[in-house]
């Protein structure tokens, strides 16, 4: 068998899609009727299964057949659809589907399709599919799943409801119409019987619905030609009968020119007095109340109203009469029309009671509450609003609505209210603040010139038609809530400039708000904080912080206060004292408000003064010994029978003690400058030339100390960003290299190296003594003063001081092969670089 085959059955196939194209083209051409498009979609359905069944019976290769054989179900699906929507719209029996309706007739086809190609794994729409032959024919068999029923029932549904009112429309229609209705049902009937053969097996395993469809396009076709077809609307007269009948519900009577009545309808007689044979007799004796409300003498129509009371109660009704005449202005009789309007008595009673009522809620009201008409003017306000504005109610009616404004704001509130009449959002401008599209800020100007801030909201107004009839608005008095803004944007600008960190967190410890200091201090982003679920500061302690006893102090409603190092993002390390406390509001805690202080300086000059202290007692003690020694040592050998050893021993103590006196003088005068310095909290800075101050003390060096073997490693000149201290801390490392050096013959070198890198040039002094203890470097470095620690003099620590107030460093390193290699470290200086100020 090759990969395709043809059998008789693909002849009257292709007729129906032959067929359906044709009445498709019909169809298109007579589009403006309003079913015209439905039966097009209609079409394109029978076409469309028409020409997959016809390749799915022609193919032979099973890939092919069921794919080709899944595609005919959304065709099937918007067959049904479109023939149900088409008999709706031709029959009229019910409201046409919406779009939403018609997507959720869709679904089932929709996963019918995607259910035929996905078939192998779910077996939802055939639980076996299966190509067979019969007799020459290769065909496809299957057994149907529970989408195939969902399918088949939903199209046999649509199907039959349509045909249905198709059926119905042909037994009531008229001759004209009888035969367009029977064509139009026959033509559903026969696929829809067809297809019902198909299922219970009758008509064998080739399905010959499209067969019939081609069968029913043929029928459509010959009353296409006949003319008859989408040439008229058959619901019409059925509509206008039942509109007819509908309005037969009102009361009619009908008298001659003697007021005798001629006729009457069920409604009528039903009001009527029992006792009377109504037709015949006079409207007088049959309807005395309404023979009282009208004049049957005037030949002109009437209205009037009368009021009756029955067994249920009184009601209002509306007469109407209308004068019959057959031409020449004789009056044959009148037309009575009775309306019952109690429920409409009933309303307006009730609508003026609402009104009533609602006037006295609006006058009631603390804001201003206005109606403004399509033309801009007052119509309506209620009582605080002349109250605030200080017109009278003649001068508010027809007002308007700008002049209650001052002149500058008149133009964007008239833009405004324009905007609200055209339905557009407001109009924003720099001088308008607008909130959710419909208020504006302004100030209200009162008759006696007073500007009192408000806020005004509108929406606009439309009649049942939704043309514009006006705007109606509510104005609040905002002054109370502007000078609350004021001191918030007071508070904020406060918080926002202070130099204290402030931030805020939630009462679930969710940080809220941190302001620019806290920033600035902690170089931390305000994003890389807000949000966070911990406390800012005490969460980067370096020592140990207990979250638990801050939450414990903060829900016991007390301040919490603590003094801590944290851990900038930068990496650098800063003493902070903080105090956190609740916030209430209505008596519970609504949030925690944390303030705190960068007090590192002031600990660092605590610290300092108290080196200063230590330093002149211990120092100071050393050599008050130390001349005390010497004096009585001298005293010693000036009381015995001095020789010339013995006196001359006895001068050299004195000259040490002399010595001593001088270095003592020189520690205070050293120490009185830095405190001075410390005290002022200031240092100036300036641009030195590190080599010449090098140069100039080695030169002092190496006149007070001969037995000193010096060199030096220097280029011409170094420039560097300092302070006028550089040359004391400078001599006292030369000094503590050869003081502390226990070398027969004491040996300095001096280097420089510049770090162009870093922008840094490194001072390095070698010496070849036995080097400076581990426990006075980690002096230098430590945080704060420990009453144990102590230096052997004052001059490291003064040059660790000096170097760190300029922006550099001190550091040591042991020499080779003996001996210490003190690194002071500067900013080398740049070409922009002047004298400053430095903190």
């Amino acid at each position: 068998m090759g990969p395709w085959q043809f059998s008789v059955f693909h002849i009257p196939i292709l007729v129906g899609a032959v067929a359906s194209t044709l009445l498709s083209i019909i169809a298109w051409r007579h589009r403006e009727y309003r079913y015209a498009r439905s039966l097009i979609v209609l079409l394109f359905g029978v076409t469309w299964w028409c020409l997959t069944y016809v390749v799915g019976l022609g193919t032979t290769v099973p890939v092919v057949k069921r794919l080709v054989y899944s595609l005919t179900y959304p065709a099937v699906g918007l067959v049904s659809i479109a023939w149900f929507v088409f008999a709706v719209q031709y029959t009229g029996r019910l409201r046409v589907p919406t779009g939403r309706e018609l997507a959720a007739l869709g679904v089932i086809p929709a996963l019918t399709a995607v259910a035929g190609f996905t078939n192998q794994h779910h077996g939802l729409l055939w639980s076996s599919v299966d190509v067979v032959s019969r007799g020459q024919l290769a065909v496809i068999q299957t057994t149907p799943g529970v989408l195939f029923w969902a399918h088949t029932v939903q199209s046999y549904a649509l199907v039959g409801l349509g045909t249905g009112f198709i059926g119905i429309l042909a037994l009531r229609s008229d001759r004209a119409y009888r035969s367009e209705a029977v064509v139009l049902a026959v033509a559903a009937a026969v696929p829809l019987g067809v297809n019902v053969l198909y299922l219970v097996g009758v008509t064998g395993t080739v399905d010959l619905t499209p067969a019939a469809f081609a069968l029913s396009g043929t029928v459509l076709i010959a009353a296409a030609f006949r003319d008859q077809f989408l040439q008229t609307l058959p619901l019409a007269r059925e509509i206008a009968r039942d509109e007819l009948i509908g309005r037969m519900t009102s009361p009619v009577i009908v008298v001659d020119k003697r007021a005798r009545v001629v006729d009457i309808n069920p409604a009528a007689e039903s009001l009527a007095d029992a006792t009377t044979d109504v037709v015949g007799s006079r409207i007088e004796t049959a309807f005395p109340d309404i023979a009282a409300a009208v004049d049957l003498r005037d030949g002109s129509t009437q209205r009037t109203e009368i009021r009756r009371t029955d067994r249920n109660g009184e009601r209002h009704y509306e007469v109407e009469t209308l004068p019959l005449d057959r031409g020449g202005g004789a009056i044959r009789g009148h037309l009575l029309r009775m309306h019952d309007v109690t429920k409409l008595k009933r309303n307006q009673r009730e609508l003026v009671e609402e009104r009533q009522f609602i006037d006295q809620a609006l006058d009631a009201l603390d804001d201003l509450f206005y109606v403004i008409d399509a033309d801009g003017s007052l119509c309506r306000w209620n009582e605080q609003f002349a109250r605030v504005t200080g017109y009278s109610e003649p001068e508010l009616e027809g007002m308007d609505a700008v002049e209650v404004f001052p002149e500058e704001e008149r133009e964007r509130i008239a833009d405004a209210i324009q905007a609200t009449f055209e339905g557009e959002e407001l109009p924003f401008k720099e001088d308008v603040l607008v909130a959710d599209g419909d208020t504006v800020e302004a100030d209200l100007l009162t008759a006696d010139g007073e500007r009192i801030p408000h806020e005004f909201t509108g929406a606009r107004l439309e009649d049942e038609d939704g043309r514009l009839t006006g705007l109606v608005g509510i104005g609040r008095d905002i002054s109370k809530r502007k000078e609350r803004e004021r001191r918030l944007r007071t508070f904020r600008e406060a918080v926002e400039h202070a130099g204290r960190m402030i931030y805020w967190m939630d009462r679930d410890g969710t940080v809220e708000y941190v302001n620019p200091a806290l920033e600035a201090q902690t170089k931390y982003d305000a994003a890389d904080l807000v949000d966070e679920q911990t406390f800012p500061l005490a969460s980067r302690a370096e020592s140990e912080v207990s979250v638990d006893d801050i939450v414990n102090t903060l829900v016991r409603g007390e301040t919490w206060r603590a003094e801590f190092t944290m851990c900038r993002n930068d990496g650098e390390r800063r003493t902070v004292d903080q105090t956190l406390r609740p916030v209430y509001n209505d008596g519970r805690i609504e949030r925690f408000v944390g303030v705190a202080g960068d007090i590192t300086e002031r600990k660092r000059q605590k610290q300092q003064l108290s080196v200063l202290q230590r330093i002149m007692r211990h120092d100071l003690r050393n050599n008050l010994n130390t001349i005390l020694l010497s004096i009585q040592l001298a005293r010693r050998e000036g009381t015995n029978d001095a020789a010339g050893e013995q006196l001359d021993a006895a001068e050299e103590q004195l000259d040490a003690a002399e010595q001593t006196v001088n270095e003592t003088l020189s520690l205070i005068q050293e120490v009185k400058q830095f405190k001075r310095t410390f005290e002022a909290g200031e240092v100036d800075e300036e641009v030195v030339d590190i080599c010449e101050v090098v140069r100039e003390q080695l030169e002092v060096l190496r006149a007070e100390r001969t037995a000193l073997e010096v060199s030096d490693d220097l280029p011409e000149t170094a420039r560097v960003v300092t302070n006028s201290l550089i040359e004391r801390a400078v001599r006292n490392v030369l000094t503590n290299a050869v003081e502390h050096n226990d070398a027969d013959t004491p040996e300095i070198r001096v280097a420089l190296v510049r770090r162009q890198a870093d922008d840094e040039v490194e001072l390095r002094i070698e010496d070849n003594g036995p080097g400076i203890p581990e426990e006075t470097i980690e002096v230098l470095s430590a945080e704060r003063e420990r009453q144990l620690d102590h230096l052997s003099g004052f001059g490291l620590w003064a040059v660790h001081w000096v170097l760190t107030v300029s922006g550099g460093r001190l550091g040591f390193a042991e020499n080779e092969p003996r001996g210490t290699v003190a690194k002071l470290v500067l900013p080398a200086a740049q070409p922009a670089d002047q004298p400053h100020t430095n903190n």
